[in-house]
């Protein structure tokens, strides 16, 4: 399962990066993703949010993972 969801990632505008609050996960950004399309949308999942054991939670790795930083600059990466 990813740890991350991209809405409108070929877009060229501002990016807005939406990380849920405890006991949430990234789809309940769906609907605001869908009224914002002038921006690339980027709703993440920290680490414990999945039901999987090897979750780990530290922010190095979760952002090594993701590929947080590469994705911001280049909206060609995958998922």
């Amino acid at each position: 399962m990813l740890q991350y969801v991209q809405y409108y990632q070929e877009n060229t505008g501002p990016t807005i990066v939406a990380i849920p609050a405890l006991g949430e996960r990234k789809e309940i950004f769906e609907a605001l993703a869908k009224n914002l399309t002038n921006f690339r949308f980027l709703a993440v999942d920290l680490p414990g949010h999945t039901n999987r054991t090897s979750d780990k939670p530290l922010l190095w790795l979760f952002q090594k993972k993701v590929k947080l930083n590469r994705m911001l600059r280049d909206p060609s990466i995958p998922q």
